[in-house]
């Protein structure tokens, strides 16, 4: 369950971001926020992700 939601919530923002709606630092954010809620702030996936900056999260 915690999957689908985490995988519904992190298409919105890509979408969001490929349409123009979110500017690419906005989406950034909203990757972070929605990783350190998912995994935990100190957690290796959010520090992995922090370090390439999330920009992993941009593509499909």
């Amino acid at each position: 369950m915690m999957k689908d939601k985490f995988s519904q919530e992190l298409y919105s923002i890509r979408l969001a971001y490929n349409i123009g709606v979110f500017s690419k630092e906005y989406a950034r954010n909203k990757f972070a926020l929605l990783y350190a809620r998912t995994f935990g702030g100190a957690s290796g996936i959010y520090r992995e992700m922090a370090l390439c900056d999330f920009e992993e999260c941009f593509r499909d």
